[in-house]
């Protein structure tokens, strides 16, 4: 099953979110249509994230943490950053994150021939 660029591109940008700067929004949309080419299907999972967004993730497996006068606590859930809201280049707009969603077989083959992978 191949993923279709024009998919991978839309989801990205929407994850990337509004506040994302620029230059990095290129980048990484330019990084996704690159590795297309190559048979690797790359996809953007966050980008610029609030500083209440930042407070709700750091609040993650942390018990009496408050961010602005809101519990963000949530023990429920493991602890998925070490950044508190401010301290992440997310904040800025200028980190992304993303993930390989598939490789095409030939693709990451080739990638293993080199030592890539």
């Amino acid at each position: 099953m191949t993923v279709k660029l024009e998919t991978l591109l839309d989801r990205s940008e929407k994850n990337m979110g509004s506040g994302i700067h620029p230059v990095v929004k290129e980048s990484a949309l330019e990084m996704v249509k690159r590795a297309y080419q190559e048979g690797i299907f790359v996809q953007i999972s966050a980008g610029y994230r609030s500083m209440e967004e930042q407070a709700k993730l750091y609040g993650q497996g942390r018990l009496g943490y408050i961010y602005d006068g809101k519990n963000y606590s949530d023990l429920s859930k493991p602890r998925v950053t070490n950044a508190m809201p401010g301290q992440s280049y997310h904040n800025y707009g200028l980190a992304i994150d993303y993930f390989i969603a598939m490789m095409e077989r030939m693709a990451y083959g080739q990638l293993m021939k080199n030592g890539d992978v």
